[in-house]
């Protein structure tokens, strides 16, 4: 009955309410701490998706170093899955960074269809890297999806990236539609003689020759030596010496060329040419657009070889 009566009093009653408040706000008061703490956690793990470690493991460094000396010895199959292993509970940096290597793997042991897989994967997420879409510039040039090819242009021309690229595939496109007269402005405005101006010799001499500028007659030497008698010009000392030298006329006695300088004098010589890649420094017997070694579109060097005349030898135009 005390107890009835001390339950009944209204002093036990105001405290027996205020304690409830306190315990439902304290237990509030847990609860939120609880979801702030479990939200900052997703937050936390979110970001640590885009910084990178501070510090890789030296396992980690050994495995990535295996890789590399298996790509040196073109074992690509086993790079490629010892780099996907290492990609796993990488960041993403990291990750970005082992895509592209196995995109490049791929595109080198000739699988394209996979590599392309790869780079657009990594530009899923990394949409404005220049340089991934230059590689997939690069495939999509190699099997001729011209498509593509203008698509990623555009995506590099609004991005202010390759510059030389874009002129490239603009002055290869011009060609392909037979512009005579704008590839011949295109060459004045922009460069790139070779280009130009190996087409220009083939499909229109007389404008090859009203375009020419004297600094790029050495560049396309090859072009010039075999082009036939009835659509040379000697309208510059070099030209004298040049046609001098291939037995077309007798307009020169000696040229500061040591290869052009001995042809004037030893007729029975001719000349043949090597192309040398003016950054990778790879020499090829063979003309090229694209540096087959490092991709480069810089024109290549033409290195002039001293050979025996062969009486099978005729003239022709070579572009």
């Amino acid at each position: 009955m005390d107890f009835l009566l001390q339950y009944r009093d209204p002093l036990f009653g105001l405290i027996v309410f205020f304690a409830l408040i306190f315990i439902i706000s304290f237990f509030s008061y847990l609860w939120a701490f609880y979801r702030l703490q479990k939200q900052q956690t997703r937050i936390d793990k979110f970001f640590e998706r885009f910084t990178p470690k501070t510090e890789l493991s030296q396992e980690y460094k050994e495995r990535a170093l295996l890789a590399e000396a298996l790509v040196r010895r073109g074992e690509f199959e086993k790079a490629i899955l010892l780099y996907n292993s290492l990609k796993e509970g990488a960041d993403f940096k990291e990750k970005m960074r082992l895509l592209e290597k196995i995109g490049d793997l791929y595109a080198k042991a000739g699988f394209l269809g996979r590599s392309i897989k790869i780079y657009e994967e990594i530009l899923f997420y990394q949409p404005r890297k220049p340089r991934v879409l230059r590689k997939l510039l690069l495939i999509f040039e190699k099997i001729g999806e011209r498509d593509k090819i203008e698509e990623i242009i555009s995506i590099l021309q609004e991005l202010g990236a390759y510059k030389s690229e874009r002129d490239y595939f603009f002055l290869n496109k011009l060609i392909a539609q037979d512009k005579e007269e704008e590839v011949a402005n295109f060459y004045l405005k922009k460069g790139f003689p070779r280009g130009a101006l190996g087409y220009l010799f083939k499909k229109n001499p007389s404008l090859a020759w009203k375009v020419i500028k004297e600094k790029d007659i050495l560049k396309i030497i090859d072009i010039l030596w075999f082009l036939p008698p009835s659509v040379i010009k000697t309208h510059t000392p070099l030209l004298k010496e040049i046609y001098t030298a291939k037995g077309y006329v007798q307009e020169a006695k000696s040229s500061k060329i040591f290869e052009l300088d001995i042809l004037i004098n030893y007729p029975n010589a001719t000349l043949e040419f090597e192309y040398l890649c003016p950054k990778c420094k790879n020499l090829f017997p063979f003309e090229y657009r694209r540096c087959g070694k490092c991709a480069t579109i810089q024109e290549p060097k033409v290195e002039l070889i001293i050979t025996k005349k062969r009486k099978s030898d005729e003239e022709s135009l070579i572009i």
